[in-house]
């Protein structure tokens, strides 16, 4: 067939419905890895909401526990703990604790682990607690780095018989924990 000779019936109708049944092929192939798509959107995003509120309910139960244990250790004489009272520390990663007076001086200070004298405090933390010493209430403040270069959290819990605060340092660990548990499997480590 010559390109400028008139195409004959036949091809043409061939033509049509080719293109007749291919477009309906492609629409119904698009219209499955579309719907494919978003099903695995949607599946993923609840997953993941999922995980976001296992953490959430996992850090809230960890974060009212700690500051339930500072407000009790805030209402005895520090200068009197033992092995069992450091256990319980520890298990919520509390790795020192301090007490400072109204002036922001350090009065007492214990590192959970062997009960000696922790590093100092840092700048940017003795910083935050000086912003913070006013507080009437448990206040965690942003992760900061330590002395030591770990990342840790101070907790400001207040003492009110006479007018100082506790200051709990704690390591993130069982947050990186939890973020890496939830992530893989969706399940929260216990906290050790």
């Amino acid at each position: 067939m010559d390109l400028f000779e008139k195409p004959s019936l036949k091809f043409v109708l061939f033509l049509a419905f080719s293109i007749m049944s291919v477009i309906p092929v492609l629409l119904l192939g698009w219209w499955v890895v579309d719907s494919a798509r978003e099903s695995e959107y949607k599946a993923v995003e609840k997953k993941h909401l999922l995980v976001a509120k296992n953490i959430t309910l996992a850090l809230s139960r960890y974060a009212q526990d700690t500051a339930s244990i500072l407000e009790h250790y805030s209402t005895m004489p520090l200068d009197e703990l033992d092995e069992s009272n450091n256990r319980l520390l520890r298990s919520q990663n509390i790795t020192s604790i301090r007490v400072f007076n109204n002036n922001v001086e350090q009065l007492i200070s214990i590192a959970t682990e062997n009960g000696s004298e922790p590093p100092p405090l840092t700048a940017a933390q003795l910083e935050a607690v000086i912003a913070n010493a006013e507080t009437d209430r448990t206040l965690f403040l942003p992760v900061q780095t330590n002395s030591n270069g770990q990342p840790t959290i101070i907790i400001i819990t207040p003492i009110v018989l006479d007018n100082s605060i506790l200051i709990a340092e704690i390591e993130t660990g069982y947050i990186s924990r939890i973020q890496l548990t939830s992530a893989t499997d969706g399940l929260i480590p216990k906290n050790t």
